[in-house]
């Protein structure tokens, strides 16, 4: 079925539009006036939505075969409904797939959504300044030192004399030095090996 439009009335800026429709299969049907909200003026979205009213306004105009001969309902009445914002878009952006990026002198951010049509948002690496690497490394220490600082602590028990230990006294002194030499490592702090235990198979 054709069915004829003609825009009346548009406002970008407002995201506001107002369309004519009519039947060209007869003259005695009035013309529709559909007036709407549409954040997207592209011609691809426009056409789309406006095939979507022109789909159902051409319904009503269909008409039913067998219709009964009394009305079904009251001729007055009230509905109880859920109220339902209308959106002629489903607004669900996925996240694109992260690139390539480096922690220690780049930072990767989420870009703009620019659009409530947007189907993906992009991912934006950002350099950082050099104070701010040398902020992060330092960071990144101290979080490595704190648990080192907590594995000699949890270490100490082998000093007790009655203390049960698994290993050798040897053992446990080269396993806290390894421990305390965390940060002669030649990737610390981007990068630690942690020594194993000698209580731990």
């Amino acid at each position: 079925m054709r069915v004829k439009y003609k825009i009346l009335d548009y406002r970008p800026d407002a995201e506001w539009i107002a369309v004519e429709f009519n039947n060209p299969n007869t003259r005695d049907s009035d013309p529709w006036i559909e007036q709407f909200s549409f954040p997207d003026f592209s011609a691809e979205k426009l056409t789309d939505h406006l095939m979507a009213v022109a789909s159902r306004i051409a319904g009503s105009w269909e008409r039913i075969p067998n219709h009964p001969e009394e009305l079904g309902i009251p001729l007055e009445g009230t509905l109880e409904i859920e109220p339902e914002l209308y959106l002629p878009y489903e607004p669900n952006p996925q996240y694109e797939e992260e690139p390539e990026w480096d922690e220690w002198t780049q930072e990767l951010l989420p870009g703009d959504i620019t659009s409530p049509t947007q189907e993906t948002i992009p991912w934006v690496v950002r350099d950082l300044t050099p104070e701010e690497q040398a902020e992060r490394l330092e960071n990144a220490a101290a979080a490595w030192r704190w648990d080192r600082n907590n594995a000699l602590i949890a270490s100490d028990f082998i000093y007790a004399p009655d203390a049960p230990r698994v290993g050798t006294m040897e053992e446990w002194t080269e396993y806290r030095q390894a421990l305390r030499d965390i940060t002669k490592q030649p990737n610390f702090p981007k990068e630690v090996d942690w020594p194993k235990r000698p209580d731990i198979e």
